[in-house]
């Protein structure tokens, strides 16, 4: 436990400055209500700066973590500091699930808190479930990859499959169900979170407890295709 402990303060110490500056901009774009729809140019602009800033950080600062300790790069870290993987993986995701998943919903928490519960509630699972949807995929790219440039290249390549796989996918919506596509579009994006976040959890245990790279990537792939499939029937309105 002190192992892990000391590798989650290292890893805070070492990306101290980069957090607050993520903190601050998703803090500003909150409490001032998003980008306006009206109002003078350097308040939009000043928006969408701390908009953009808040999400590149947001997946840098998932990347910084994971490789801080490079579980791909052997010669750099596992030969010279060997960590027992389980202590390793649950010091990278405590820190990164504490700060980018639990911390934002605290915050969301507090400023709910004068209102109705009936008004706030329903938003709180679907909140969670998409932000750790979104932090372990990030993670599971991050891990599989040596630096930082690969990693916003793998991201890239795996978003810009996601668009490819939706066009190729829209030509399957006429032949399911109906019944299917309406149970599909109630549950919405937690049925997207809670299935295909095993995939990045599969990801995550053949790189770190398995050193098995292509493994991670293959679970990576079926992820963003899965994500695919599963986006495209919810996204596509019900016949009336």
């Amino acid at each position: 436990m002190n192992l892990i402990w000391h590798i989650i303060k290292k890893d805070f110490s070492h990306n101290r400055l980069a957090i607050l500056l993520w903190a601050s901009s998703g803090i500003w774009v909150v409490l001032s209500g998003g980008i306006p729809a009206r109002g003078s140019w350097m308040q939009y602009e000043l928006m969408t700066v701390c908009v953009i800033t808040h999400g590149v950080l947001l997946l840098a600062l998932i990347a910084s973590i994971h490789q801080e300790d490079n579980v791909v790069d052997l010669e750099g870290f596992i030969r010279t500091r060997p960590i027992a993987p389980g202590r390793l993986l649950s010091a990278k995701l405590g820190l990164v699930l504490t700060l980018f998943v639990a911390a934002p919903l605290v915050f969301f928490l507090a400023q709910k808190s004068f209102e109705p519960v009936a008004s706030w509630a329903p938003k709180l699972g679907t909140i969670g479930s998409n932000l750790t949807f979104i932090v372990l995929g990030a993670s599971a790219v991050a891990a599989c990859c040596k630096n930082l440039s690969r990693y916003f290249l793998g991201l890239f390549a795996g978003l810009f499959c996601f668009g490819l796989l939706r066009l190729a996918f829209s030509s399957l919506i006429d032949t399911t169900p109906l019944g299917l596509r309406v149970l599909l579009h109630e549950t919405k994006f937690p049925l997207i979170a809670l299935m295909f976040s095993g995939f990045w959890a599969g990801a995550l245990y053949s790189i770190y407890y398995r050193r098995r790279l292509l493994v991670a990537i293959c679970f990576v792939a079926v992820g963003v295709a899965g994500s695919a499939l599963m986006s495209d029937f919810l996204t596509t309105p019900l016949p009336h």
